[in-house]
């Protein structure tokens, strides 16, 4: 009876409010309605075209300096990005209120949540290979299989073969760090970055890397004293090749990416670790055949097999054996789209992935080393119906050796009301699976066995999720806003989740609210943008109601931002503010209080004809002391500087 509460409560509120969506700060409103089907797999713009999406392309991560993914969705209003540092510190994503692993990141069709840890790390991806990222906001597993539950995030890199070479070089400065630490704050971090593509023959060649080293000793306040974070230098290494060109009326893609990091890991304020090292690696390549010329160009096809490996080692001097965990991966996906009328497409596609772990962790597990093998199938058809309704069902049944997964479902409406005003709507049912380190971590270490280890009794969730929205737009002014909501049976609440508890559980239910709004108005050189995010999710656990008022911790109800950027020719500058409210940190609601924040940043860029390109921020203006992920301090005044040359 709570789901049909929690979607009449959504549909009163709906009926206030008005039917209103949202997409990233910073980024282009997509018009889904005007986008035609391309051969790409995956995009959500294509495949799930009623849900709110962002985009961010290869020309805005210029502007922004962007080193890595997670810097580039920085500006995007709905996403939170979880941060453990600077640098080259874990970056994992949550959209509306999700959690990490509730969000599917995707790059070049390959998944890079994988089923030991979920999450997957943005940082691990250099600004300098991508061609564009799209975010898709709401429950997807219709479409895209498990764990996309807050949304999907896919990341195209470059491919084309156009003749072109990029050089990058990039210092990061703590000047507030440096009255403590000298001139080596000054110079704490460096990276240097190449992209390039071009042709030989019919193959079109493209390739990107990057190199990066820093200190990260920045300055962090404790109990009134400012002290150096400490043991949180790091190096790494990142790059991918694409190689592609015309077979059989298609394209053959051969892809291949990967990164290595050797990192110090400081931990949490109350509990360092100044000798522990950290070096994780990994490595995906995929091949594929794509074509949009099959049946007379009625139908779109792409296939793609693909595999990887990844390693993450944990090494600290304190105990007697280290730690190692090894995944290895492989599947296939197929998708095709077919064109059966004018008004009718029918999307449909399968895919087979298959996981194994080896891991020290899981050494004392009695059925040995955990494997998962995954099967899904999918229909999409889309029906339009005249020039302004366009309705989307989506129906996907997958099977998992590890427990029963069923039938998700997802139904999107786009409705063009005039030539300035979009109407969408769009929800269905998600899920996501519980990984190997909920399942299966030891169960007992050193005694500690009634707090520590996983659950092997965990469910997956299940969540039902709709949103309604409006986009419209009037001269330079752009309006989008939103109201959606998650209902969530079965939440798997992450090992912090409860004082001195590392054991994760289930908790019944869980319903969250979401309300957004975003506006953008282009007047001569200035681009204005500001949005707002209320967020107030519900723990409906232990035959709570809504009315219990029982809030979830660690998400704050209030976020909000705005920037201010300007272009005078060859001249380029910028303002922005974040904003995020107090998050409560402990499982009952009455402890700790992780304070919230008001962050702003500065930007500016000249370009020297069209060769050369300088770029210049200052992160954290006011210096704000502030941590994203508990104990866990971010950097005060930042300065980074990048200098870019285009031969």
């Amino acid at each position: 009876m709570r789901e049909f509460a929690c979607v009449a409560a959504l549909v009163l509120a709906v009926l206030g409010l008005g039917a209103q969506e949202s997409s990233g700060a910073g980024t282009p409103v997509v018009d889904i309605g005007q986008v035609d089907v391309s051969a790409e797999a995956y995009s959500p713009i294509s495949l799930a075209p009623a849900g709110s999406v962002s985009v961010v392309t290869a020309d805005d991560i210029e502007k922004s300096g962007a080193a890595n993914a997670a810097d580039a969705l920085a500006t995007v209003p709905d996403l939170w990005l979880n941060r453990s540092g600077s640098g080259g510190a874990i970056a994992t994503a949550s959209i509306g209120g999700s959690t990490s692993n509730q969000v599917l990141v995707i790059v070049d069709g390959v998944r890079l949540n994988d089923s030991r840890e979920g999450g997957a790390d943005l940082a691990r991806i250099p600004a300098g290979s991508i061609e564009k990222i799209e975010v898709l906001r709401g429950g997807a597993s219709a479409v895209y299989g498990a764990d996309a539950v807050g949304g999907v995030i896919l990341v195209t890199t470059k491919k084309s073969g156009a003749s072109r070479l990029s050089l990058s070089v990039e210092n990061t400065a703590y000047p507030t760090a440096a009255l403590q630490n000298g001139a080596k704050s000054f110079i704490d971090g460096q990276s240097l970055g190449i992209d390039g593509g071009t042709r030989v023959g019919l193959a079109d060649l493209a390739f990107s890397a990057q190199a990066e080293r820093a200190s990260n000793a920045y300055s962090y306040d404790s109990g009134g004293s400012s002290n150096i974070r400490d043991n949180a230098d790091f190096w790494n290494g990142a790059g991918n090749l694409s190689v592609g060109f015309p077979l059989a009326e298609g394209r053959l893609s051969v892809l291949a990416f990967g990164s290595y990091q050797d990192a110090g890991v400081p931990g949490q304020l109350g509990s360092l670790s100044p000798q522990a090292e950290q070096n994780d690696s990994s490595l995906h390549g995929s091949l594929g055949w794509s074509s949009d010329a099959l049946a007379g160009g009625a139908l779109v096809l792409d296939a793609q097999a693909h595999g990887g490996f990844s390693r993450l080692e944990l090494i600290d001097p304190s105990y007697s054996e280290n730690d190692r965990h090894d995944m290895t991966n492989g599947g296939f996906d197929i998708r095709a789209l077919d064109s059966l009328t004018s008004a009718i497409d029918l999307g449909f596609g399968a895919s087979i992935l298959y996981e194994a772990a080896n891991s020290t962790s899981f050494a004392t597990n009695p059925d040995g080393q955990p494997t998962r093998l995954s099967l899904g199938a999918y229909l999409e058809p889309e029906l339009r119906l005249g020039d302004r309704l366009k309705i989307k069902p989506a129906l996907r049944y997958d099977w998992n050796g590890n427990f029963v997964a069923g039938l998700s479902a997802m139904l999107g409406a786009v409705w063009k009301a005039s030539e300035a005003v979009d109407l969408r709507l769009s929800g269905g049912r998600s899920y996501r699976s519980p990984t190997f380190d909920e399942l299966y971590w030891p169960s007992s270490i050193d005694g500690w066995g009634d707090i520590f280890g996983g659950n092997p009794d965990l469910k997956p969730e299940a969540a039902w999720s709709g949103e309604l929205g409006v986009d419209a737009r009037l001269g330079g002014l752009s309006l989008s806003a939103s109201i959606s909501a998650r209902y969530i049976d079965d939440l798997i609440v992450d090992p912090y989740a409860a004082s001195y508890n590392y054991i994760p559980y289930n908790i019944d239910a869980a319903f969250i609210p979401d309300a957004s709004i975003e506006a953008s108005y282009k007047l001569g050189p200035a681009t204005l943008k500001a949005n707002y995010e209320f967020l107030y999710p519900l723990d409906l656990s232990g035959g709570k109601a809504i009315a219990d008022n029982s809030l979830l911790k660690n998400l704050s109800m209030h976020k909000a931002g705005g920037s201010a950027d300007f272009a005078f020719g060859a001249a380029e500058a910028g303002v922005s503010a974040s904003y995020w409210s107090d998050r409560n940190t402990s499982a009952d609601g009455s402890g700790t209080t992780l304070k919230g924040a008001l962050v702003l940043d500065l930007t500016a860029a000249y370009r020297l004809q069209k060769h050369l390109r300088f770029n210049v921020a200052v992160e954290n203006l006011l210096d704000s002391g502030y941590q994203v992920n508990y104990d866990y301090p971010m950097p005060g005044l930042t300065l980074k500087a990048v200098v870019r040359l285009d031969l």
